[in-house]
Formats: structure tokens, sequence, C-alpha cells
């Protein structure tokens, strides 16, 4: 009896409890199904929370910190006075005229704004052929009278809008909009562009959120808003599309209005973010952070350039002492050092090249494409023998004119060739394609030489080895290109030489490997977009002008290990900048363009696809 009088007596003073806080004046009742909700919905942001491994974007580098420059999206931005009763002189509106229909904008380079789910854009399907639209701007242009009426107008001319969609809808869309002008856009102290974030993801610390201040445009003036750890913004139901964006939110308190989120620090304004949804917490709103999407905006914005990420390079494939194949990457010794003569001038090619001696890289192929009745084109890619069975070329070299996979039947391969104008060269072997493999990554219709990379499957027991026909060796060294930046490699092809017309001997060139940074910073606009760190790499000599050339696609950037006395290949001849030049003749003719570095696939990001294509290359150590 005793113990069940202690039970009953602790039961009730528990429920007694239970009633006076479920009673306090100050505080929530909770009632059990209630309760049973936010139960649920603390299980919903756990499982969210654990499904997402949060990492910290590295900062983007507009500018090369070497050269003692600012690391700022564009010259000079983000500078204001921060007057509380104006938005700020990178501000601009869009408006069509017509109904009345406006869209916020914001200044970022000297041709382009941006946007986010701009409702302007809606009667617009073709987004190259942006009419009737008008663009105002400077400080207090917000509301569409001001512009109209008291700023003057920046253009009427719209190039394009490209979109970016951030991959989930939000309560306000799901579309980034980059809004490029054709004519530049003169500044002034009332009209200058904002500056893209340059920081990592939330902090400069330790990777730890820490509380700083922004400020909230989108009312007519700003507001100083606290932004806080992300996870404050998901005290309430986790919707999907909450949980999809979690990494890439930014959180605020003590805000109920604004839709752009700038951030002051060290004496500029950055656009940090773009409202994303309110939260069931109402002290709290939710931002899109632009970081993530930092690459995409800057490569549809005309007048801006960044480094592209520069990812850790794929695990290695090694292929021990033997190497990728038995008695790979030797050549004759005769002329094997010899040094760069007279012909190596800033007027002659592969650009400004010099003639190859002949068996000084045999395992360079010419392709030449055929049809029914005879030969379509002469030599016209190079290519690099790694096996008896397996020649490695640039992917866009397999395509016609139609932008068409070339048939296999149709494609010719000629080995040990040195003199192209003489047909008959006792040291050729020439071979049709049995099989062509293309990267799955690459896509030809995009012309952005994307995974430009594929391999050549010939029949067995064809290739003859020699003095003029033996293969190179695959990369089997370390795969950082920071190791062989600065390092001079070579390549060999019949190329545009300096009368602008393909060569008949074989021409060979020694290149300099530049860093991911000296590339960039050779000519920021074009090597951000094209650019792609361990997938590609830049080669060249630019201030001679020597370079690969128009012709010489596909063929192989080999470099020569001291130790081994072997020819390693490290890259593919892909692409470059181009220019239009008048020959003696007077004839129009599309040629590289010396003067900057030209592009190399990396062979190392693929070298595993490489391994499980080729039949006869040497297994890879364990």
């Amino acid at each position: 009896m005793k113990k069940k009088t202690d039970f009953c007596q602790i039961w009730l003073l528990f429920a007694s409890f239970c009633i006076c806080v479920l009673s306090q004046d100050d505080g929530p009742i909770i009632y059990p199904m209630e309760l049973e909700t936010r139960i649920e919905q603390t299980r919903k942001l756990t499982n969210c929370l654990n499904n997402h491994e949060k990492t910290v974007r590295p900062a983007p580098v507009f500018r090369v910190k070497t050269y003692n420059e600012e690391n700022l999206s564009f010259k000079d931005c983000g500078r204001w006075s921060a007057s509380a009763n104006e938005t700020g002189p990178w501000h601009g509106l869009a408006n069509n005229g017509k109904d009345g229909n406006t869209c916020s904008l914001f200044l970022v380079s000297d041709r382009t704004f941006i946007s986010f789910e701009c409702p302007l854009l809606k009667g617009f399907n073709n987004r190259n052929e942006i009419t009737g639209v008008s663009i105002y701007g400077g400080e207090r242009c917000f509301e569409r009278d001001n512009c109209r009426f008291n700023h003057r107008l920046i253009t009427q001319k719209i190039r394009k809008v490209s979109d970016i969609y951030i991959g989930h809808k939000t309560l306000f869309g799901d579309t980034i909009h980059v809004w490029e002008v054709d004519e530049r856009i003169q500044f002034s102290d009332s009209l200058k562009p904002i500056c893209l974030w340059n920081r990592n993801e939330k902090n400069d610390d330790n990777n730890k959120i820490e509380k700083y201040y922004g400020l909230a445009f989108g009312t007519g003036h700003s507001i100083d808003v606290n932004i806080n750890p992300e996870e404050n913004c998901y005290l309430g139901t986790v919707t999907k599309g909450e949980c999809d964006l979690y990494g890439n939110s930014l959180c605020t308190k003590g805000l109920n209005s604004g839709f752009y989120l700038v951030i002051n620090r060290d004496d500029r304004f950055y656009l940090r973010g773009m409202l994303y949804n309110w939260t069931s917490n109402k002290e709290f709103k939710q931002w899109v952070d632009l970081l993530p999407f930092t690459s995409q905006i800057v490569s549809a914005s005309a007048g801006l350039a960044m480094l592209p990420h520069i990812p850790a390079p794929k695990e290695k494939v090694d292929f021990g002492e033997n190497q990728s194949f038995p008695g790979c990457g030797r050549v004759a010794r005769r002329g094997f050092r010899r040094k760069r003569d007279e012909k190596f001038s800033a007027e002659s090619f592969i650009f400004n090249s010099y003639d190859a001696i002949k068996g000084r890289a045999p395992w360079h192929a010419a392709l030449t494409r055929y049809s029914d009745t005879g030969p379509l084109a002469i030599d016209f890619c190079g290519a690099t023998l790694v096996s008896k069975r397996a020649i490695i070329t640039a992917a866009h070299c397999l395509f016609d004119e139609n932008a068409d996979l070339i048939e296999a039947a149709r494609l010719g391969i000629t080995l040990g060739m040195h003199d192209a104008s003489k047909d008959e060269e006792d040291s050729r072997q020439r071979f049709r394609a049995l099989e062509l493999h293309v990267h799955p990554g690459y896509n030809h219709s995009k012309g952005d030489f994307r995974d430009d990379i594929a391999v050549i499957i010939l029949r067995e027991g064809q290739v003859r080895f020699n003095s003029y026909v033996r293969p190179t060796c695959l990369w089997n060294d370390d795969y950082e290109l920071d190791k062989i930046a600065n390092k001079t490699g070579k390549v060999v092809g019949w190329g545009h030489t300096s009368d602008y017309r393909q060569a008949n001997i074989l021409q060979e060139a020694v290149l300099k490997i530049a860093s991911y940074e000296e590339c960039y910073e050779s000519k920021r606009l074009f090597f951000s977009r094209n650019l792609r760190p361990t997938e590609n790499f830049c080669a060249g000599f630019p201030h001679n002008q020597t370079s690969a050339c128009s012709g010489d696609s596909g063929g192989g950037f080999v470099f020569f290990n001291d130790t081994l006395e072997l020819f390693f290949l490290r890259g593919v001849v892909s692409a470059g900048r181009s220019r239009t030049v008048v020959t003696d003749e007077g004839e129009f003719v599309n040629t590289c363009n010396p003067s900057y570095y030209a592009l190399y696939t990396d062979v190392t990001n693929y070298m595993q696809w490489l391994v499980n294509k080729i039949p006869d290359i040497s297994q890879p150590q364990s």
C-alpha cells in the first residue's frame, strides 16, 4: 500500500506541475495535437539538415591577387555615401512604357544589370529580342515616376537577357536575370555599379557564421538588417523548397520589407542576396545566397570576369614502372636534343615553329575524312598514338560540317608521315578507324569545347612499330598543374604557317604551361568563360606569338621526363582565340590568334575513361 500511495502522490505532483505550466499567462498552451505537430516539424528539420553537408565555398577571384589589385568584380564598384533616404547609385528600373509594369535592377558592370524573377519579361519568349523596354537608373531610382521624370534614361536598347535558374521554386520565382545593354554606360556619382560578393560563404573567420549588418532595398529606401545563422529560418514547417535551399540561403532578423540584400564591408557595398521567402517564424526572412551562382552570373555578364574554381585533381591512375604501354615514349636518338635554330622567329609558325626532324614525334597521326569516291579533307586534324590499337584526339575533330559524327569507316589515320606534299613516304602507315569513342560529356552543338577528347580504335594487329611509328606514354606523374606550370612541352602538326596555309613539313614548337592564374589574367573575359581548371589548361608564348594553330587540333602536348628519358602525353590541342586575316592573294582566312594562350584538354581529368576505352592499355596498379 505504501508504494502505491507514493506512486499516486508523484503522479499528482507531476499533473499539478503540468497544469501550472500550461496556465502561465506569459507562455503558450501546447495541446497534445500541437505538440505532436511540433515534434514532426522538428523531425523534418533534423532530417533536412542531416541530409545536407555544409560546405564553405571559396571566395570568388575577380582579380588575381599577385597583381596587387583589389579583388573587385568591377573597378571602383560599391562606393556610396549610404544616405538613408536613397537606394544607392547602382539601382535601376526597367519599364515597358505600356501597362506600367516595372522591374527593379542592380547595375553590376558598364553593360550589365541583374534582377530576380522580373515579371516584365514574361511577355518575351525570345530573350534576345527585348523591345519596347527602357532602363532608367541612379540614386532613389526605385519608384517608376522617380526614374522616369527625375533620372536620365540609361538605354532603350537591350542586347539580350540571360536566365539563371536557381533550381527551386521560391515564393517569388526561381530565376535570376542578367540584362546586357548594347552600349557602355557612363558612370557618375549618382550612377555606378555595385560589387558582387568577394568573400567566402558566410564570413571570413574559421567558417563560423557571425552576425553582421546589411541593407535591404526594395521599398524606396534602405533598412538595416541583422544576418543570423541560417538555421534560425528553419523554426517552422520545413518545405521541400526550403530544404533544397539549405546551404544556399541567408537568414535575416528584424526586417519586414525589401527584395535585395546588400552588405557593407570595408566602405564598399556588395550585392549579397535576393528575397526567397518569409519564414513561418515571422521574425526572420530567408534570402537566396548569390554566391553559389556567381560563376553563372559572371559568365552571362558583359564586362565581368572571374577565375574559375580550381577543384582538386582526379585520383591518379598509376601504371607503375612499365608505364601505360610497353616501349612507349621513346624516340630515335638522332637530333634528339637539337636546339631551336634561326627558323624559330616571330615570322614562322606552328605558330612560330620550326621543321621537326623525321621520327622525332613518332606518335603523331594525321586524320583524313573519306567519301565514297575519295578524300574530302587532307590532314584536317592531328591525333596521338598511345598503344597498338588506340589514338587520342579532340572530340570536335570527329564531327563534320553538318555537326554529325563521322562514320568510323570513313575516317582515315596516317602514321609516320613527315612531308604531307609527298603522297608516298616509306615511313607511312595508313588505316581506317574501327570504333570512335567521344567523351559522353562533350556536346558539339554547344561549341564550348568542354570534355573535348575522343578515342579512335584500330583493328588489332595493324600497327607496326619502328623508328617512325611508336606510341607515347600516358601521363604517369603528379596530376597537379602547379607541378608543371612554367615548364615547357612540345606540340607538332601541319597547321597554318606564316602564309596562313597548311604546312607541308611537320612543324614542332616548344610551349610553356601557364598556371591557371596566369592564363586567366592574360585575358580575363575570354578565359573566365573557357578555362576549366583540371579539365583543360593553357600553354604558349603569347609574347612572341608561339602557339598551336588552325589544323593542329587533336594533336598531343607532350613532356619529356629527363630521368626516364620518355615522352608523356599531358594535353590535347583543343581551342583558342581566333582572328580573320587577309592573305597576299586577298583571301579572308579565319585562323588562330597566337598573341594569346591556347587551350589544351588535360588528359589527367579523363584518365580513367581513357583506360576503360583503350583495349590494349597496361592495367593500372591497384
